[in-house]
């Protein structure tokens, strides 16, 4: 646990530098802090959508569109957001800058039935 603490610190500390690429490593680390950290595993997942939808990498929809829907699901889990933009506010955002990129949107959706 006291790792996962240290993690969380790191990524609340530094998410802003890290290389959402590295997709291996950020949603491995997500997805361990899912449980303790909400708001830090959110923060890896929406580093990794953004680079997916900013690249446009068409391959990546799918794991992006995952992603994104785990941020849903933590989202009712996080009480205060802080300065930080909510879910709401982010999915918002990510619909008016990449609302043209219809394939992703696609994906977003078909996970979204799968889940429901």
């Amino acid at each position: 646990i006291k790792e996962f603490e240290e993690l969380a610190k790191f990524v609340h500390a530094r998410c802003n530098e890290l290389n959402g690429r590295q997709f291996y490593i950020l949603r491995l680390a997500a997805d361990f802090l899912q449980k303790t950290d909400p708001i830090a595993a959110t923060l890896l997942y929406r580093k990794m959508i953004d680079v997916v939808l900013n690249k446009a990498k068409s391959k990546y929809y799918d794991h992006a569109a995952k992603d994104l829907e785990k941020c849903g699901t933590l989202d009712s889990k996080i009480e205060y957001w802080g300065a930080l933009e909510s879910h709401r506010e982010y999915l918002k955002s990510i619909e008016i800058k990449h609302k043209k990129k219809i394939s992703f949107w696609f994906e977003y959706t078909s996970v979204l039935q799968k889940k429901y």
